[in-house]
């Protein structure tokens, strides 16, 4: 059974490899030229889908970098500015401490009286 399907396969294969050559419109020299030349214009076609594909990569890899250069610069203006407002909380609340603490010791000594 394999062996016919396999015989019927080489004989398909045969037959349109005759029909092929009986029915070419070209000779074989002009479907070589025709050939080679759609294979090199085949060829100039992916060349310039590739570099196309490479310049929008590198445009996108370049707006990327530009986004992450923004990004940081920006994380370090609000670390600045956090960094600012907590040493000048810190100074505020030392200070309203250290009045609370005078105020405290006023009302101690006047009690004291």
């Amino acid at each position: 059974m394999k062996n016919k399907g396999l015989a019927l396969l080489v004989t398909g294969i045969g037959v349109g490899a005759v029909a092929g050559l009986l029915f070419a419109r070209l000779s074989g020299v002009e479907l070589r030229k025709q050939i080679t030349r759609r294979a090199g214009e085949a060829a100039t076609f992916l060349k310039n889908q590739s570099d196309a594909v490479v310049g929008r990569v590198t445009t996108a890899a370049i707006d990327v970098e530009h986004s992450l250069t923004n990004a940081k610069e920006a994380i370090s203006r609000v670390a600045q500015t956090t960094k600012q407002h907590v040493g000048e909380a810190t100074k505020a609340t030392a200070a309203v401490t250290h009045e609370m603490h005078d105020a405290s010791q006023a009302v101690i000594s006047t009690l004291g009286r």
